[in-house]
């Protein structure tokens, strides 16, 4: 496969990887709205995890995934601005990660 398309398939699957645990941030999210502590072993994880190697939730509701093909790392960072949460993110490496979580 030429690079610049084994690249875009490997944007994808780290791409489908975050948004298999958008259930889990709208969870962490709820939380912090409702100024709830973050237990992070009550949270429901989601039961099919596409490419996700490794997830680990902290209690300030960051969440850090490792791809499994490719391998990739993103920190996802949960920041409330008044009535809303917004989410940063960060990754590496920054080629296969999405523009949004390249630093």
């Amino acid at each position: 496969m030429p690079n610049r398309l084994k690249l875009r398939h490997f944007h994808r699957c780290v791409s489908v990887a975050l948004v298999s645990i958008e259930p889990l941030k709208g969870e962490i999210s709820d939380s912090l709205l409702a100024n709830k502590e973050i237990r992070p072993q009550e949270l429901e994880h989601p039961a099919n995890l596409a490419n996700v190697a490794y997830l680990e939730v902290g209690k300030e509701g960051k969440i850090l995934i490792l791809t499994s093909e490719p391998t990739a790392g993103i920190r996802l960072i949960p920041t409330r601005e008044e009535r809303d949460i917004t989410w940063r993110c960060h990754g590496r490496p920054e080629k296969l990660v999405p523009a949004e979580c390249r630093d």
